[in-house]
């Protein structure tokens, strides 16, 4: 037996059993001689009352009131024959009434006016012709008979006493319960023997052989382990020894994904590093650049891999921009994607053309590796100041354009053409769009659109829907990237269904002296940020001071009355066209539905004021949002 810490002692496994078979032997063994006892015991009662019965009932037949009378000696010899023969305790002869039971003739005392029990027959019942059976009061069983033909009530009784079977039945269940402990203790001997051979050896021979295990032993001890005649006993041992070799095998491969994991963690920190040094450095602050841009790489926590985005400005305002990605994952596809961006930023840092300069570091790619490894690469310059771009798709994603006038992403015509270093004789073609403000092109590689929810269903689809919710169009580029990434996150079934992917968006922002627009917040900063925007406009057009100011009085009526209607978090896109003599006031955001011109109560005046100060003023309700359009004469 062991102490437990905190506890009792315990039995071992071989002396519970015995215990338990013990208990359950002497319970069942006393279970069955008590319920013998009480059989014995109510066997012998009833077997009495058959035999009164049937005696008392003879002798009231053979008994007449004349030989009642005939001499007390006689009657009482024969009663005595009677209940010797029978082995009763008493036989007699007596007359019931509600006094009493007078006793007319008794084996033991012969006649007399001795009262009997007044309780042995219920005299009501006699009285009125009903005949009482046979009775048992303690241990005497009474038996009486109606003797027919006398001229009063008579009745023969015969009384057996079973305190002596009673006891015997004690007795014997004694005797019996000291022979069941005896044999019950015989065979919980015997069954422990057979227990501790059969089992209990057997499992501490197992137990032990794994404690030895656990101290630094061998498995091959569970293969000595053989017992005869239990198969089970010997097939647990066996899958002990297989298990074992499992762990050991198990603890191998851990240690070598361990060694491995090391491994890696050296490459991603080297990787990253990497990568992070390639990141393009944000624009100068103190500059006023014509165009907005944004870019991001979700590498869901594998830094081995090769997405990168790059960006910068050379002279006269021109912007080079390049996304892209390698083809699988490791430490050679981060490296090459690192040489990959530098060598393609190094040609078109060299003022070469866009064709030449895409055509020159595949075919430096392509030396390097031999077409082993590529490049999937969009590249594009971006004139600042006439607002022309050219961009090539060397084997990525088609870029999606949207223009300001449309309000909605498409793809552009720029079909994918050969990965650079997969093939030095490629001849690359630019793709040649015009930008106008407010226009957009977002560029991005196969790991966002592979993104698939729980029923295996592309973000494909869903990524144009996103981009074309006016909350994402109204977002700078760099927030415009976070909406999308978010997306992509929430649409993914698992994490796991997230491959790393870059992400870029660029705006042209260089506004046109005839139309031009501004996208502030609904809150009295955006109200004075679009009044600014408008006075430049303005002046830009030369647009005499007085209806200048005029109109920039209108505008700021127009603008509050938006921003009533509007939620202080969302953004306003406000827009100013100059045509002729005319100007063109446009407001859009989302403003509940309602046109905010008309308002009641304070509200009034002002609407009224705007409407009286324009030629026109129009409210129109969509599923992307509101607008309201004002024009108003200008008389320049």
């Amino acid at each position: 037996m062991k102490k437990g810490k905190g506890k009792g002692r315990r039995l071992s496994l071989g002396a519970t059993l015995a215990f338990s078979a013990a208990v359950i032997s002497f319970l069942l063994a006393a279970a069955c001689i008590v319920a013998g006892a009480i059989w014995h015991t109510r066997a012998t009662a009833q077997e009495r009352e058959e035999l009164g019965d049937t005696l008392a009932h003879e002798l009231a037949r053979a008994v007449s009131e004349e030989e009642l009378g005939s001499g007390e000696p006689e009657m009482r010899e024969r009663l005595t024959d009677i209940r010797d023969t029978a082995g009763a305790r008493r036989v007699y002869i007596c007359a019931p009434d509600r006094e009493g039971n007078t006793v007319v003739a008794d084996s033991e005392t012969g006649t007399g006016e001795a009262a009997f029990d007044p309780d042995l027959f219920d005299v009501e019942t006699i009285l009125s012709g009903g005949e009482p059976g046979a009775q048992r009061r303690g241990t005497r069983v009474i038996c009486p008979a109606p003797i027919d033909g006398a001229d009063r009530l008579l009745y023969a009784v015969v009384e057996f006493d079973i305190g002596g079977a009673i006891r015997s039945a004690t007795v014997w269940t004694a005797m019996a319960a000291a022979a069941a402990a005896v044999l019950s203790a015989m065979l919980s001997a015997l069954y422990w023997l057979l227990v501790k051979k059969s089992v209990i050896t057997p499992i501490k021979r197992i137990s032990d052989a794994a404690a030895d295990y656990s101290e630094g032993g061998n498995r091959q001890a569970f293969a000595k382990l053989r017992f005869a005649g239990s198969a089970e006993l010997t097939g647990l041992a066996n899958s002990f020894r297989m298990m074992l070799a499992e762990i050991e095998v198990n603890n191998m491969e851990q240690q070598e994904l361990a060694v491995q994991e090391q491994k890696n963690a050296g490459d991603m920190a080297l990787a990253s590093g990497l990568n992070a040094a390639a990141r393009p450095k944000e624009l100068p602050a103190d500059r006023d650049y014509p165009f907005r841009l944004g870019g991001m790489v979700n590498e869901s926590g594998r830094a081995l891999t090769g997405c990168f985005y790059d960006y910068f400005v050379t002279e006269g305002d021109r912007l080079c921009f390049t996304l892209g990605e390698t083809s699988g994952e490791g430490l050679s596809q981060a490296l090459f994607a690192v040489i990959g961006e530098t060598t393609l930023k190094s040609h078109l840092r060299s003022g070469m053309p866009l064709e030449e300069a895409v055509s020159a570091a595949n075919r430096q790619l392509y030396e390097m590796s031999g077409g082993a490894m590529y490049l999937s690469v969009a590249a594009g310059v971006l004139d600042g100041t006439t607002g022309r771009m050219k961009i090539i798709n060397a084997g990525q994603c088609l870029p999606l354009l949207m223009r300001f006038t449309e309000g909605r992403f498409d793809k552009t015509g720029t079909l994918p053409q050969v990965p650079l270093g997969q093939n030095e004789n490629v001849s690359f073609t630019a793709l040649e769009l015009e930008l106008r403000q407010g226009d957009r092109i977002f560029l991005h590689t196969e790991g966002i659109e592979d993104i698939e929810d729980q029923g295996g269903r592309p973000f494909r689809e869903e990524l144009r829907k996103r981009l074309n919710e006016l909350k994402t169009r109204m977002a700078d580029p760099a927030g415009q990237l976070r909406l999308i990434s978010d997306a992509g996150g929430a649409y993914a079934g698992y994490s796991g269904a997230i491959k790393p992917y870059a992400l870029m968006s660029v705006e042209y922002c260089r506004r046109d002296k005839m139309e031009a627009h501004c996208v502030v917040s609904a809150d009295a900063a955006g109200g004075a940020e679009y009044i600014d925007f408008l006075r430049k406009q303005l002046r830009a057009n030369d647009v005499p001071g007085k209806q200048a100011a005029e109109t920039l009085v209108v505008a700021d009526e127009l603008m509050a009355l938006c921003r009533s209607v509007a939620s202080t978090d969302s953004r306003l896109m406000a827009e100013c066209a100059i045509r002729d003599d005319l100007a063109v006031l446009r407001i859009r955001g989302r403003m509940g539905g309602s046109d905010p011109l008309s308002g009641h109560g304070a509200l009034t005046g002002q609407a009224d004021f705007v409407r009286r100060s324009c030629e026109r003023v129009l409210f129109e309700h969509g599923e992307d949002g509101d607008t309201v359009t004002a024009v108003r004469k200008i008389g320049r």
